[in-house]
């Protein structure tokens, strides 16, 4: 625990100077873990698995530390929070290891959503299940308990947390690592200890959850059970809590009400009345009503394009001009043309004729 302490401020050091690639790292961590967790559950014929290791659950507190816990959503804790969630859920609880591995698992969750105020219903499910697991068997009513997964119902894991020995001479103490790393027996005093961290849990999130419609529901095992708690083992530091956390829950649900959900009533509706719509100035045409600004747009438009069609048509009138210009003096400079070609073949059919005449004269001069 010491190295992990003197590692915390370095590694939040290199996660302010680079934050992106951080978060990055981190998260493929927490992906490998959960991936790894998911093909052991999905090996298992029950879909579930053992908590995992130390170094895991040291991931799991090093997310809480490096990142706000706050936002409602994030890119590292909400998936890191959802893998807490699954573990949870789909760990078996044999023995007081899996319960402490859960409990330090619900104190995570309460440190991320202490400001949020988000419900975590996987911890207080876990929470309820260890106070059930303390429940004393030889009572007759106590036989008809419930109780939550993945706690057991029966074998040796359904009575973790019960007590055997008076413990009043004992104190509970503050459980280290080592409890979380080595499965061992698990004794009275243990238990107590254990059963004053879940208590003082269960009180917490009960403090956290005072404003939600379902708080009598998510509490009422407590409320409906805690009678068959052996106190009379418990020691004083410890029957204390239970009884705090008790009188906290009786009055808040004795001031809390809950309002059933009541149909609404149907009231009568009103046929719509239709008015008819007069105009000033009918031209046969359908004007939809429209406000100032849109109405302004579309007399612009129109405006627009009656301007356009008539600037198309004079373009096309003129342009009708030109050609007719064009082709007018295309064929006055054709009619020239042929003119001129016909004057000189004239004029050389004229010559043609002297030439000849004057070969005639030469030739009879000479017979």
């Amino acid at each position: 625990m010491d190295l992990f302490d003197g590692l915390v401020p370095l590694l939040y050091d290199l996660s302010q100077f680079s934050p992106k690639h951080s978060v990055c790292s981190i998260l493929s961590v927490i992906h490998e873990k959960q991936t790894d967790f998911q093909k052991c559950c999905d090996r298992q014929s029950s879909g579930r698995s053992v908590f995992p290791d130390l170094d895991t659950i040291f991931f799991l507190k090093l997310v809480s530390v490096l990142c706000p816990t706050s936002d409602f959503s994030h890119f590292l804790v909400t998936p890191t929070l959802i893998f807490m969630g699954q573990l949870l859920t789909h760990c078996k609880v044999n023995d007081g290891r899996d319960v402490l591995n859960g409990l330090f698992i619900c104190n995570l969750f309460l440190q991320c959503v202490s400001l949020s105020k988000r419900f975590v219903p996987e911890a207080v499910n876990f929470l309820i299940g260890c106070f059930l697991s303390a429940l004393n068997h030889n009572n007759k009513v106590s036989s008809a308990r419930p109780f939550v997964h993945p706690f057991k119902p029966t074998g040796p894991s359904a009575d973790l947390l019960l007590v055997q020995e008076s413990s009043k001479e004992h104190k509970w103490s503050r459980l280290t690592l080592q409890h979380l790393r080595y499965n061992q027996t698990i004794t009275d005093e243990i238990r107590v200890s254990t059963l004053h961290i879940c208590i003082n849990l269960l009180h917490r999130f009960a403090e956290l959850y005072t404003n939600l419609p379902s708080f009598p529901i998510i509490f009422n095992p407590v409320l409906h059970y805690h009678t068959l708690l052996p106190l009379e083992k418990f020691p004083t530091e410890t029957k204390k809590s239970v009884n705090d956390l008790v009188d906290f829950l009786n009055e808040r649900v004795s001031n809390f009400k809950i309002t059933p959900l009541i149909q609404e009533r149907k009231t009568h509706r009103e046929f719509e009345q239709f008015e008819p719509r007069i105009e000033e100035t009918f031209d046969g045409k359908r004007h939809r009503k429209l406000n100032p600004v849109t109405a302004e747009k579309q007399r612009f438009l129109h405006k627009y394009k009656r301007e356009m069609k008539g600037a198309i048509r004079e373009i096309r009138r003129d342009n009708y001009f030109l050609s007719s210009q064009q082709i007018a003096e295309q064929r006055e400079r054709d009619a020239e043309r042929k003119r001129k070609l016909k004057k000189i073949y004239h004029d050389l059919a004229t010559q043609e004729g002297f030439c000849k005449k004057i070969e005639m004269k030469k030739r009879r001069m000479k017979k």
